[in-house]
């Protein structure tokens, strides 16, 4: 898991990119299409179609970069290269406009969500993604 503080703003592009992501159903719903590998997750359809020069790790990287991160998104394929990129990013500080969001990124097969909201509120800490 490697951990970033965001600005307000680059919360708000994340929650944007995350909202394209989604594929919508007709009444303009995130389509929900499957129960997730791990209790309370979920799959949802999406925008962006897979492929070898597209893949999740690429999606995220885009995501982590819209946020601000200094995530760079171009080539990021593998997980390897995503945790490599991310972790360069996170300890060179990011996005430094505001701090007030903490956004917790891991990238490894098997590895479960973090639990809880994701929020960081007055110095508090949280892993995951704000909802």
């Amino acid at each position: 898991m490697t951990d970033f503080r965001i600005s307000a703003s680059g919360l708000e592009r994340l929650r944007g990119f995350l909202a394209r992501s989604l594929g919508r159903d007709a009444a303009g719903a995130p389509q929900r299409i499957a129960d997730g590998p791990y209790p309370g997750s979920l799959f949802f359809a999406a925008t962006p179609t897979y492929s070898l020069a597209y893949t999740c790790n690429t999606w995220t990287a885009e995501g982590l970069q819209v946020a601000g991160t200094g995530v760079p998104a171009a080539g990021a394929l593998l997980s390897g290269q995503l945790m490599q990129r991310a972790r360069a990013a996170a300890s060179a500080g990011g996005d430094d406009h505001g701090l007030r969001r903490r956004v917790g990124v891991a990238a490894a097969e098997g590895h479960a969500p973090a639990e809880g909201g994701g929020e960081e509120q007055d110095g508090g800490e949280a892993h995951g993604m704000a909802p």
